[in-house]
C-alpha cells in the first residue's frame, strides 16, 4: 500500500516536471522571443518610457548571454547593451549614456570576431560623441573600428562619425582680425558673440512625447471647504469662491 502511494504521488510530479522547458533548452528561440519584445517596446510611445520595462528586458538578455554559447551568446550581448541605450534616450540620464558605453565596449572585447563587434563600437562612439560630448573618446573607439574591421557593413558611417567627432561644432575655428584677439575686450565680445549656443534643455512638451506620457485625467482641488472654509468678506467665504472658480476652471477644460 505504501509503494502504490508513492507511486501515485510521485507519478504527476514527474509529468509536471518535465513540461517545463528549459531556459536553455532553445536559446535560438528564447532571443528570438525576446527581440521581438524589444522591437515591440521600442515601438510602443506608450510603454517605451517604463524604466522597468527596459530593466527587466535588459536583464533578461544579460541571463540568456550567461546560459548560452556562440551566435546568441555575442546577439544577447549586444540587445543587453542596446536595451540600455534605448532606456538612456528616453531618460536623458548621462550614467544611462555610460552604462550603455560601458556595455558596447564590453560585447565588442568578448566578441571580435562576431559581426556585433563592429557594430557595438560604432554605437559605443555614437553615444560618446552625440551624447556624452567625450569627442575624443569617440575618434579612439571609431580609428580602432576603421583600423580592425575594414570591409565591415558600416565602415562608411563610421568615418563619416569620425570626421564629425574631429570637427565638432565648438572646435570649429574662426578668422580673426588683430582687433579681435584672444585677451582684448574687443575680442572677448567677439568670441562671446561667436560662441555657439547652449544646448537646449528639453521642454516638458519634449520629455512627454519622448516618454510615451499622455493626460487622461486633471484633478482640480478647489481648497478649504468642510471645516475650513478660508477667510470671509461681504458675506462671501473663500471657500464658495475657490468653489465656484474651480467649477469654472473644469469647464473650460
Amino acid at each position: 500500500m505504501l509503494l502504490l502511494f508513492l507511486a501515485a504521488v510521485a507519478a504527476p510530479v514527474s509529468s509536471q516536471a518535465a513540461s517545463v522547458p528549459s531556459q536553455t533548452a532553445n536559446p535560438q528561440n528564447s532571443l528570438s522571443r525576446l527581440t521581438s519584445e524589444f522591437d515591440a517596446l521600442n515601438t510602443n510611445a506608450a510603454r517605451a518610457g517604463r524604466r522597468d520595462l527596459w530593466l527587466s528586458l535588459e536583464e533578461r538578455f544579460a541571463a540568456l548571454a550567461a546560459q548560452s554559447q556562440g551566435d546568441v551568446k555575442a546577439r544577447a550581448a549586444l540587445y543587453h547593451a542596446r536595451a540600455r541605450e534605448e532606456l538612456a534616450r528616453r531618460s536623458f540620464s548621462a550614467a544611462d549614456h555610460r552604462e550603455a558605453v560601458s556595455r558596447f565596449a564590453a560585447a565588442a572585447k568578448a566578441h571580435p570576431k562576431h559581426a556585433i563587434a563592429p557594430e557595438s563600437l560604432f554605437r559605443q562612439a555614437d553615444i560618446l560623441t552625440r551624447r556624452l560630448g567625450d569627442h575624443a573618446g569617440a575618434i579612439a573607439v571609431l580609428e580602432k573600428l576603421i583600423k580592425d574591421y575594414p570591409k565591415a557593413g558600416n565602415i562608411a558611417e563610421a568615418k563619416n562619425l569620425l570626421t564629425q567627432a574631429k570637427n565638432p561644432p565648438q572646435a570649429q575655428s574662426r578668422p580673426q582680425s588683430q582687433a579681435g584677439a584672444p585677451g582684448s575686450t574687443q575680442g572677448q565680445a567677439q568670441n562671446k558673440a561667436q560662441a555657439p549656443p547652449a544646448a537646449k534643455e528639453p521642454s516638458t512638451e519634449e520629455v512627454m512625447e519622448q516618454l510615451g506620457l499622455t493626460v487622461k485625467t486633471i484633478m482640480i482641488d478647489a481648497g478649504h471647504g468642510g471645516n475650513d472654509p478660508g477667510a470671509r468678506a461681504a458675506g462671501i467665504t473663500e471657500k464658495q469662491f475657490s468653489l465656484a472658480m474651480a467649477r469654472r476652471v473644469g469647464a473650460l477644460l
